[in-house]
């Protein structure tokens, strides 16, 4: 997978920078005696492929089939039909009543799908029809992984399936599938725009009540809570007030564009449901795995490369890619701020990714699950590399196993990161602490915010300088109590009952 995602990237650079046609990039890069150079890592590479491999053992043996089929019938008077694998399952829908007539429990039963279709096309074999067959058969869910250096913007390994590869060029689910991004949309669109732009802090505390979309669609909601809080238990409404009233659709849809995604849409402009990841194309694993990483390199995307030269066949440099197109999206500020919450959502005890924790290096993560569980997805980094994995089926079917992408990163980095030295993520000069209020998120009151009944409310925030909140906790107050009624005192309570 990572080298036809080199070809396809070698093609399109010589196409758009040397004015190649389509046809002459192909016949030069297959026939021109180039000399490549890589980003892949082959050992990264290596663990990636193992472990992907391995995706059955976090499934508890709920792998099913995808039916892929072509069919040509060559009839003996000398016609040509051909049948589509959209016809096969409109066949079945029909006359079995599945509901997903190209996904099944078992080789056979496919096969027994295909055969059943293929009585109905009065193929004569003995009066001379001949035919060509295609069928393809992919383990399902499926996957995607890419993992990639953050601060070169070097792609190390890329892996596009499970299952066995049995041709060039076919589907690479990390770079040519786009699918829904879910949750991890939230960061990208909504908190990374606001903060950067100083309309919210991490401790800004926002009312996560029932809320609807301007078209009337109602969003989950939990309760008031703190933007940090928010990130970790990945909250709807939050996610989606913050980019209506703090962001606006239109500004973050452009900060999307800065991260690197081509998918997006004129509809997706004007769409709060961005928020939450609704968008109309989807998103590809290798774009997501880039704006990540451009947090993790302190706000500056890189633009992914999966090779830095190319030579002809005299060593003259045809093609140079040893420094990739990069800019700034973020403020290094923003983007500690960003990994310091991420962290939370490995860590905290409410947090969507504390699968993916490692026993000896720092994660900050994202976790996202588009609707009724059909793409699954995790974005993290480390102070090393940056990884994204998405899993789920390629007909868009619901998944039953939703923790297997989280799985699949854990094992994959873990055994990346075996002999590296621990580092710790680098606070940037433009930040500072505070304390403050969980529940207001202004600064706390001794002898108040940490006597709260539920346990103390008071913690350090991280901030950008000058964004310090001024105000105090107006969330807890001091009163004095009548013990016998329970409520307020006043002139009328016997002085021995207050407290």
């Amino acid at each position: 997978y990572f080298i036809d995602a080199v070809i396809n990237q070698v093609v399109d650079d010589l196409v758009t920078e040397k004015s190649y046609t389509e046809t002459q990039a192909y016949n030069l890069l297959y026939s021109g005696g180039l000399t490549i150079n890589v980003t892949q890592d082959a050992d990264i590479q290596a663990i990636c492929d193992n472990e992907v491999a391995n995706v059955g053992d976090y499934l508890n043996g709920d792998t099913e089939y995808g039916l892929d089929y072509a069919l040509t019938i060559h009839r003996a008077d000398g016609s040509s039909e051909n049948y589509s694998k959209e016809q096969l399952a409109s066949y079945i829908q029909t006359a079995w009543g599945y509901d997903t007539p190209l996904l099944y429990g078992s080789e056979e039963a496919a096969q027994e799908a295909v055969d059943a279709f293929k009585s109905t096309l009065n193929i004569d074999e003995a009066g001379g029809d001949t035919v060509d067959e295609r069928i393809e058969l992919s383990p399902q869910p499926q996957t995607s992984v890419v993992v990639m250096d953050q601060y070169t913007g070097q792609v190390k390994a890329i892996v596009g399936g499970r299952g066995e590869k049995n041709s060039s060029l076919s589907l690479n689910r990390a770079t040519d599938s786009a699918r829904q991004p879910g949750s991890c949309f939230k960061i990208l669109a909504a908190y990374a725009p606001a903060l950067n732009e100083g309309k919210i802090t991490l401790a800004t505390t926002i009312d996560d009540e029932e809320y609807e979309y301007k078209n009337g669609q109602s969003v989950k909601y939990i309760g008031p809570t703190r933007v940090r809080y928010g990130i970790e238990h990945s909250m709807n409404v939050l996610a989606v007030k913050t980019l209506t009233d703090y962001v606006g659709e239109t500004e973050s849809y452009d900060y999307l564009l800065d991260f690197g995604f081509t998918t997006l849409t004129e509809d997706d402009k004007y769409s709060q449901a961005k928020a939450l990841g609704g968008i109309t194309n989807g998103v590809y694993n290798i774009e997501m795995t880039a704006a990540y990483a451009a947090i993790a390199n302190g706000g500056t995307y890189m633009k992914p490369i999966l090779y830095t030269q190319v030579l002809d066949h005299e060593g003259n440099v045809l093609l140079d890619n040893t420094t990739p197109e990069k800019h700034e999206v973020l403020k290094d500020s923003t983007a500690y701020l960003l990994t310091s919450a991420m962290e939370d959502v490995v860590n905290g005890a409410g947090g969507t990714g504390g699968s993916a924790r490692l026993s000896n290096m720092p994660v900050a993560a994202k976790t996202g699950t588009s609707q009724e569980s059909r793409d699954l997805w995790i974005s993290a980094f480390t102070p090393y590399y940056t990884a994204s994995v998405w899993g789920g089926y390629d007909d868009n079917s619901e998944l039953s196993s939703t923790r297997y992408p989280k799985l699949i990163w854990k094992a994959v980095m873990s055994r990346v990161h075996e002999n590296l030295e621990y580092k710790d993520f680098t606070m940037p000069s433009g930040i500072t602490s505070a304390v403050v209020c969980k529940k207001s998120g202004k600064l706390a009151v001794e002898g108040l915010c940490d006597c709260d009944p539920r346990g103390s409310m008071v913690e350090t925030e991280y901030f950008a300088t000058g964004t310090v909140p001024t105000e105090v906790c107006d969330h807890h107050v001091s009163a004095t109590i009548c013990t016998s009624s329970g409520m307020l005192a006043n002139e009328y309570c016997p002085e021995e009952t207050k407290q």
